[in-house]
């Protein structure tokens, strides 16, 4: 299984993410202006954190009712299993959108990630939005 990639990593093989990524003004230069995420990016987001927070209160749930012994716990677990599927629909969705402000590229990159790290199925979506970015 490959290893997932740090930021320090990502910024690391392409360095004009670190230029993209920061939030300071490089020295001599004016303070970037910061252009909003298109509105699919913020839905993406909102929803993948409400999917998580959904699951984590499910997981509770079901632990509660001692998982698969009782019928409260599976039921619980089924929904587990459906918001799992949503969160998988959301990133294949969000990885696909191409990332056209540094604002969607750090959503993009939340979303995309585990632990901080971003995860290998998704690199190759991100270092062409970099590239791209750097580009224009």
């Amino acid at each position: 299984m490959p290893q997932a990639t740090t930021r320090r990593d990502l910024i690391a093989t392409l360095p004009g993410l670190a230029v993209l990524l920061a939030t300071e003004p490089a020295a001599g230069r004016a303070p970037p202006t910061a252009a909003p995420p298109r509105p699919a990016f913020q839905a993406a987001q909102r929803a993948w954190h409400r999917a998580w927070q959904r699951y984590r209160a499910q997981d509770q749930i079901s632990a509660a009712h001692r998982f698969e012994t009782t019928e409260p716990g599976r039921a619980a677990l089924a929904r587990m299993d459906a918001l799992l599927v949503r969160i998988d629909e959301i990133e294949a969705s969000l990885a696909k959108t191409p990332a056209r402000t540094r604002a969607e590229l750090r959503i993009k990159i939340e979303v995309l990630s585990l632990d901080g790290a971003l995860r290998p199925e998704f690199l190759d979506a991100v270092r062409e939005d970099v590239e791209h970015m750097l580009l224009t």
